[in-house]
């Protein structure tokens, strides 16, 4: 039978000494982690804050340790974890929420490959000592550094984030901005752009899906295989073709090269569009216009109102 006398013993200022005793040792029920998994939970009108030691093992290889401080109130709480180490990845990410007034401690894996890994953890709560009152709603970012860190947005919902905007600025387009600390922007897909996002991995995917868009873009900066519709200009150093088939450049109007000095072939010959004499005849020329005449296999321009042959 366990003796307590030879294990605890008064301590100065009402501690407990344990007499030759290094330390604690704890192996509570392991809880299986999935996205959102909850981990722990109590009233903020019991407790307002805790302190928690959690260890994770994936396998007997992949395991990590934290010590992480909660702080909560009715409508908002925070996590950071102030500790931690493990043996190869990072296992699970932890989160906080507050929903009408009970705190939730919340552990997501960081990869969809660590999903199922085993947590145990054992915690010190720290008593509430004012009455439980609602404060009023407030912006909330959490400065803490050096570890992971969350929030409870008044209102519902919870973030995970040490930093935050309130404002989204687009050149030429009017300003997103917050309207509460519970507003929510919405990304909106459109002119063949779907978008997918991924609460695990914390990733947004846009995807182009029509041809009219831009499918994807390589490390080079390169694209195959797609069509682009351009409204306004493109910008470049060169455009190179490394592919088999003819580019072409086409408009429903004119096409304008505007060159500081010349304009050069220097590679290849200069083909003209090659119109029979009935065909030229249809056209609208003006005058610098040049074609190719395969009725009368001759070079012709159009100079002073009317064509004649170059050569």
């Amino acid at each position: 039978m366990l003796n307590l006398n030879k294990i605890i013993a008064n301590g100065p200022k009402n501690t407990l000494r344990f007499i030759n005793t290094p330390g604690l040792s704890h192996k509570g029920q392991w809880i299986p982690i999935y996205p959102n998994t909850e981990i722990d939970r109590f009233y903020v009108g019991d407790f307002s804050s805790a302190n928690y030691t959690i260890t994770v093992e994936y396998s007997s290889n992949k395991k990590e340790t934290m010590q992480a401080m909660v702080c909560a109130r009715p409508d908002q709480a925070t996590v950071t974890v102030y500790a931690k180490t493990g043996i190869d990845d990072a296992i699970i990410r932890l989160s906080a929420e507050v929903n009408d007034s009970w705190f939730s401690l919340k552990a997501s894996p960081a990869d969809s490959a660590f999903t199922g890994a085993k947590l145990v953890f054992f915690a010190n709560y720290v008593e509430t000592i004012n009455p439980l009152a609602l404060p009023e709603p407030v912006s909330y970012i959490d400065s803490s550094s050096g570890g992971e860190s969350g929030g409870y947005f008044p209102g519902g919902g919870s973030g995970t984030a040490s930093d935050s905007f309130r404002t989204i600025a687009v050149s030429g387009q009017s300003s997103v901005i917050a309207d509460s600390a519970t507003d929510t922007l919405t990304l909106v897909g459109a002119g063949g752009i779907t978008i997918t996002t991924n609460p695990t991995s914390d990733t947004i995917t846009f995807t182009g899906t029509g041809s009219d868009t831009l499918a994807s873009v390589t490390a080079r900066g390169s694209e195959t295989d797609v069509a682009i519709t351009v409204n306004n200009s493109i910008t470049a150093d060169s455009f190179v073709t490394n592919g088999t088939g003819t580019p072409s450049i086409v408009s429903d109007t004119s096409i304008d090269l505007d060159a500081g000095t010349s304009v050069k072939i220097v590679g290849g010959t200069l083909r003209l569009n090659s119109f029979t004499s009935t065909a030229r005849d249809a056209l609208v020329p003006a005058n610098g216009d040049i074609i190719y005449n395969s009725t009368t296999n001759k070079f012709q321009g159009y100079a002073n109102g009317s064509w004649v042959d170059l050569h």
